[in-house]
């Protein structure tokens, strides 16, 4: 009996487990829940660019700073990149703002003529700033401001402190001679920013009559800088598109075309395949890198050994003017200073034919809306607000270097605010995909199975080789863990619920224990049996009566 009712409750623990999040109340990132959806006008949103750019320190002052967690393999990537490692850190300013209009009981001297806004800021240690500028109200007076419990100026409630006397109580603020006023401070109530935000700032007349009022909402869309380093055993590829040379006004300037791809070697090699079509028939001719960075002004070929390293590369040309073949050569510069360089294509006069820059790949990586790594249906779309903009992510990329290495910084608007993007998943790429869909051509350059495509468009093909195949996710986090989230029912509700389902599980396992001691087991003995039940056990007979 105990083993059954222990298996019973690990099937709940593990079935729990498993519950989506919607279970637990807590809403999909784009549900209608989510409070930033509710934000429809931006009128009364304080800028918040430039406090962004301003001297603060992470983490103070209303920056919020989320980390990347640990980095796995992403669950059904089975190729051979590895990513070594990967730090990711997102930075932003959080910040709530009230618009401050007339109160619904106010019809006095005020009614007309208050406005304003506040302003509020996460600080250390659970302390809020507040900012408040307020115009219209009455002139020369003392009178209180408070953040209110309510969530509605028709029903504000009490101050909202839990502290012993309430925080709010000695709060102030100072009208001038035309009933405006302006200011900021720091204020500790027992709650934490989040906590505050829904609710209620006021402004009191000296009587104590609410006179202005509004609700807290959280600024959305600030910029964010996201800070990457990634290591990976994906080294740099990259790309030169040839296309006619501007000086080129011959047969061939209507027809020529075709691709370098240049990749690391080993000790300072780097390896050239190329694939060249609409060429001269059946000549042998020089291909190069270049000193110059545009076909405009090629330049000498790039080689600091002498005699000129690349002096002795040709390709040879068939009866249909096409060539294809690969090379690894040591010009005394490597990979990483071979990009963006031009790669030039001569005829037999040495005269340059076509060209194009070796453009180094960059691999995708984003934040997504899902909160977990395990699937690509818990991972989800890019995060971000469809409403303000074009997918921010679609163009962010990172590349990597001759060793795998990528490092730098951007900044992007998602349409969130910072800590919005807390405990959402990270996913990087890092390998070109495998017959992308967007080119529908036969047309092959290379070998490797993972670079199957047609490139008949500079700019179609760098945004598409930006993609890549996803290989590697994490979660962030947030640093200061100013984000309270013990109200969201995720994850902390959903741990007290599994521990509680275990103490109730265990206290059921002893009372079954005690059940079979001290009263089934008894009864059992006391009734007539005529079946031995087994070793360990003595048959009990009860005596028969004579007839």
């Amino acid at each position: 009996m105990a083993r059954v009712v222990f298996f019973l409750l690990l099937s709940l623990v593990v079935a729990y487990a498993q519950l989506p999040d919607t279970f637990m109340g807590v809403p999909e990132p784009d549900s209608d829940n989510d409070s930033n959806e509710n934000l429809d006008s931006d009128e009364f949103y304080l800028e918040i660019d430039e406090a962004r750019d301003s001297d603060h320190e992470p983490g103070k002052d209303g920056r919020c700073l989320l980390n990347l967690e640990k980095v796995e393999v992403y669950p059904a990537y089975e190729g051979p990149f590895q990513l070594a490692g990967a730090s990711v850190q997102v930075v932003g300013v959080e910040a709530s703002v009230a618009k401050i209009t007339r109160s619904p009981g106010n019809n006095g001297s005020t009614a007309f003529t208050i406005g304003g806004a506040v302003r509020l800021i996460p600080q250390k240690n659970g302390v809020i700033r507040i900012q408040y500028e307020i115009t219209g109200a009455i002139p020369n007076t003392i009178a209180g401001m408070h953040i209110h419990e309510g969530t509605d100026c028709d029903d504000i409630g009490a101050l909202f402190s839990s502290n012993e006397p309430n925080s709010w109580i000695p709060v102030k603020y100072q009208t001038d001679f035309d009933g405006n006023s302006e200011g900021a401070f720091d204020i500790e109530t027992g709650f934490s920013y989040h906590k505050n935000i829904g609710k209620v700032v006021n402004f009191h007349s000296p009587d104590g009559t609410s006179i202005g009022c509004g609700v807290l909402l959280p600024v959305r869309g600030g910029n964010l800088e996201i800070n990457y380093a990634i290591s990976s055993s994906q080294t740099g590829i990259s790309i030169a598109t040839l296309t006619r040379s501007p000086t080129n006004h011959g047969p061939t300037a209507g027809t020529i075309g075709g691709t370098v791809r240049m990749t690391p070697s080993v000790n300072g090699f780097v390896l050239f395949e190329y694939d060249i079509f609409g060429t001269f028939p059946n000549i042998v001719a020089g291909l190069h890198t270049h000193l110059g960075v545009s076909c405009n002004e090629i330049g000498p070929a790039y080689s600091n050994k002498q005699p000129n390293a690349w002096i002795p590369f040709k390709y040879a040309s068939n009866e249909n003017g096409t060539s294809t073949g690969s090379f690894v050569i040591d010009s005394g510069f490597d990979y990483d200073e071979n990009v963006h360089h031009v790669f030039d294509i001569h005829d037999a006069e040495g005269n340059s034919i076509a060209c194009g820059p070796l453009v180094p790949m960059g691999f995708g990586m984003a934040i997504h809306r899902g909160e977990t790594c395990k699937t690509d249906v818990d991972i989800k779309g890019h995060f971000w607000r469809p409403m303000d903009s074009p997918d921010p992510w679609q163009d962010i990329v990172y590349i990597p270097d001759q060793n795998g290495n990528a490092h730098g910084s951007f900044t992007i608007k998602t349409g969130f605010t910072c800590s919005a993007h807390d405990q959402h998943a990270v996913v990087i790429k890092g390998e070109p995909e495998e017959n992308d869909s967007d080119f529908e051509s036969d047309y092959k350059p290379f070998e490797d199975p993972r670079f199957q495509v047609e490139v008949e468009d500079d700019t179609d093909f760098r945004s598409d080789m930006t993609e890549g195949v996803r290989i590697a996710c994490g979660a962030l986090f947030d640093v200061d863990e100013r984000d309270d989230h013990s109200d969201d029912g995720f994850p902390y509700e959903r741990t007290f619920i599994v521990i509680g389902i275990l103490v109730v599980g265990f206290m059921m396992i002893g009372l079954t224990a005690v059940y079979l001691k001290f009263w089934y087991l008894p009864s059992k003995e006391g009734s007539q049996s005529l079946v031995d039940p087994g070793e360990g056990y003595s048959t009990f007979i009860s005596p028969s009566t004579g007839p």
